[in-house]
């Protein structure tokens, strides 16, 4: 699946519950291999412009960029969930399969348009060096 492909699947679902679009875009996006996960991954950071701001389309965009991210450290081996609250909460757990550690994750995914205005706008994660890419 391409970032395309991903779009048309979020275009499809936006108008659905929230709660019921999100699951669909876990089982598609955990069902991708980790060659889909890695090209996904380095393209979702950005908010396409065309995404109207605070519709269904641009909540169901950051959720899947945090159901990217879930599917990433499973490739890593980690045990995650992908949480449903949508305030003040993590949005992943995760727990290493072999250490005795956890972590908690929010991808980020913002507007080139936007002014960064807090620390975490100036900072893009990618995991393509964890993935050996490019």
């Amino acid at each position: 699946m391409d970032f395309q492909q991903l779009r048309q699947q979020i275009k499809q679902y936006q108008n659905d519950d929230f709660t019921a679009a999100s699951a669909k875009m876990q089982d598609i996006v955990f069902s991708l291999s980790k060659k889909d996960v890695t090209e996904l991954v380095t393209e979702t950071g950005i908010i396409p412009e065309d995404i109207a701001h605070d519709s269904s389309e641009e909540k169901l965009y950051s959720k899947t960029s945090d159901i990217l991210f879930a599917k990433a450290l499973t490739c890593m081996n980690f045990d995650v969930k992908v949480l449903r609250e949508r305030a003040d909460a993590a949005d992943i757990v995760a727990k290493s399969k072999f250490h005795a550690y956890s972590l908690v994750g929010d991808a980020k995914a913002f507007r080139l348009s936007r002014t960064a205005k807090n620390a975490k706008d100036l900072t893009l994660f990618s995991f393509a060096p964890i993935f050996n890419i490019r």
